[in-house]
């Protein structure tokens, strides 16, 4: 439509020209009205305005019709990213609730073995116990769960940018699920970097433990 606009334009133009060149005439013979150049001048300069009011008036219409469909097509630009956003949150809040839940459970599964083996520690050892001795053979026991809590976390903190970073989700639930990952990234932690004293460790994870139930609570309401 742009090329009918621009043809348009062209045609208005050399109308203009031509309704000067011959309205010039027209009024030199303007004293001799019934001669033949006098008539023809007189024909030819309102035949050129008419072609050049109508040019204009055509590429009016052709200019609006072009803004009508430029506006459509963004509109429909819009809508297609809008649902492509859409989407792409549906897919990743699923994803980050599935691996959520995972790590969740193994999480809390190794923080409670981890537990389990330094309480026993600390009463099959006595006084010869040795917390830095404890801990590195806690953490070689439980090596691959740790390795896998870690990915986990990883992926867990992958899909949270994701999210983050798209449009589509109110800013409550990108807080609620921004919540949930650090909530679980600190339990985590916690269990796969062993440090402090037993009953710190004991209480953090039971603060951790609590957090991360209300998470996943708050998540079911997304």
């Amino acid at each position: 439509m742009q090329i009918v606009s621009d043809a348009l334009l062209l045609i208005g133009f050399f109308s203009l020209i031509a309704a000067i060149i011959y309205g010039i005439r027209w009024f030199r013979n303007r004293k001799n009205k019934k001669s033949k150049e006098y008539k023809k001048n007189k024909r030819f300069t309102i035949i050129s305005l008419i072609i050049l009011f109508s040019a204009v008036w055509f590429v009016g219409s052709v200019e609006d019709y072009i803004d009508q469909h430029s506006q459509q097509t963004t509109q429909t630009e819009k809508n297609i990213t809008t649902n492509n956003s859409q989407t792409e949150y549906l897919e990743n809040k699923e994803d980050f609730i599935r691996v959520f839940t995972s790590l969740g459970i193994k999480t809390e599964d190794l923080s409670k073995a981890e537990g389990n083996e330094w309480r026993d520690a600390i009463r099959n050892e006595g006084e010869n116990f040795s917390a830095s001795v404890s801990v590195k053979k806690i953490e070689d026991n439980h090596r691959s769960e740790i390795i896998k809590v870690k990915e986990l976390s990883d992926q867990l903190h992958q899909l949270d940018q994701k999210i983050q970073q798209n449009d589509y989700p109110s800013k409550a639930d990108k807080e609620t699920i921004h919540e949930a990952y650090l909530n679980l990234k600190h339990f985590a932690t916690h269990a796969t970097d062993l440090g402090g004293s037993f009953e710190t460790y004991v209480q953090e994870h039971n603060d951790l433990d609590r957090k991360m139930g209300d998470s996943a609570e708050a998540l079911k309401d997304l």
